[in-house]
């Protein structure tokens, strides 16, 4: 038997509702609810994943910035050598 959610059937019964209406109303709420909290679990576990990738990104920032200074180190002494080389 499904669950009944006791309070909506009381006051569906109190509004004058029938029985099986009333009954088939509160069944079909708990079956929401339960809808409604496996939402926001996999709410939380996407909250989650997004906080992860927007520190991944901030790391792949920084190391973009490291590989740009890297290579005008590089360059540098590259030309440097290049001149001397020629000079």
């Amino acid at each position: 038997m499904a669950t009944l959610n006791m309070d909506l059937f009381d006051a569906l019964k109190a509004a004058g509702v029938d029985d099986p209406t009333a009954r088939r109303a509160a069944q079909s709420v708990v079956g929401q609810d339960a809808n409604y909290v496996k939402f926001e679990d996999r709410l939380d576990r996407f909250e989650g994943r997004l906080e992860r990738i927007e520190k991944d990104g901030s790391e792949v920032k920084a190391t973009i910035k490291l590989h740009g200074w890297m290579i005008g180190a590089v360059l540098a002494l590259q030309v440097g050598i290049l001149l001397r080389l020629l000079g």
